[in-house]
Order: structure tokens, then C-alpha cells, then sequence
């Protein structure tokens, strides 16, 4: 039974990211599903007692400065609390030769179309998210 269910759920996965290659949210979703992981709601802290004046706040911006000044002097005292390393931290890395330079293979124009074409028309793309009817309008413009 248990090797039924098995192939029941990995047959509808397949079928799930098959139908939904092209659409990145439901391919997220479909994740998230997958690993039974689920959104936390959390709560905002609505009050902080400031450690040095002893003094309970309710204001945003007091809270996060009182947060942010309590977190930095945790990692400064486990910084002391580290002993010191002979050790260089290269000594970790991998050893590769890494290219002082790099090169760009050429783009035709059929590979710029394709990838134009790829894109949903109700999406925006890029950057500065811009509309893809715009894209293509432009492209019509240089193909002209």
C-alpha cells in the first residue's frame, strides 16, 4: 500500500512541474508542497524593554535600534571568545586556477527572438519589470 501511494505522488509531481515548467510561481508552489513546508505567520513585537535604561518602548524604530545594538554585541562577544587561527582561511578553499578574464559567446538574433517569445505576454520581464508587449513591440520595430 505504502509503495502505491509512492508512485501515486510521484506521478502527480511529474505531472505537476511537467504542466507548470514554464510558470515559476506554481513551480515554487509545487516545491513548498513537496517538502511540506508552510508559510509562518509571525507576530510584531509591540513592546522591548531597552537593557540599558531599564525602559519599555512601543516605538518601531526604538525596538529595531534596541535589536540591532543587542545582536551586535552578542557576535562582538563570541568574536572574543574565538580563539586565534595560525591557520590562513585559503587554506580551506579549494585549490583552482581561476581565469583572469572571461569572454561572452556571441547572441544571434533568433536566440533574442526565442527568448522573447518564451516569456508570457501578461508578465513583466527584467530589471526594471518591463511589460513584455513592449519587448515585442520593439522587436516587430527591428525586424522591420
Amino acid at each position: 500500500m505504502t509503495g502505491l501511494i509512492r508512485l501515486s505522488k510521484k506521478a502527480y509531481y511529474q505531472e505537476y512541474f511537467t504542466t507548470n515548467l514554464a510558470k515559476q510561481k506554481k513551480t515554487w508552489e509545487g516545491i513548498n508542497k513537496l517538502i511540506n513546508r508552510k508559510r509562518k505567520i509571525g507576530r510584531p513585537i509591540a513592546a522591548l524593554k531597552c537593557p540599558v535604561s531599564e525602559r519599555v518602548s512601543r516605538n518601531p524604530s526604538e525596538i529595531s535600534n534596541i535589536l540591532n545594538k543587542h545582536f551586535s554585541r552578542i557576535v562582538h562577544k563570541l568574536a572574543t571568545k574565538m580563539p586565534m587561527s595560525t591557520i590562513s582561511f585559503y587554506n580551506y578553499l579549494p585549490s583552482f586556477q581561476c581565469p583572469k578574464s572571461f569572454a561572452f559567446q556571441p547572441v544571434s538574433p533568433s536566440e533574442i527572438e526565442a527568448e522573447f517569445m518564451s516569456i508570457p505576454a501578461n508578465k513583466a520581464h527584467g530589471l526594471y519589470s518591463c511589460p513584455i508587449y513592449i519587448l515585442a513591440f520593439c522587436l516587430s520595430l527591428y525586424q522591420i
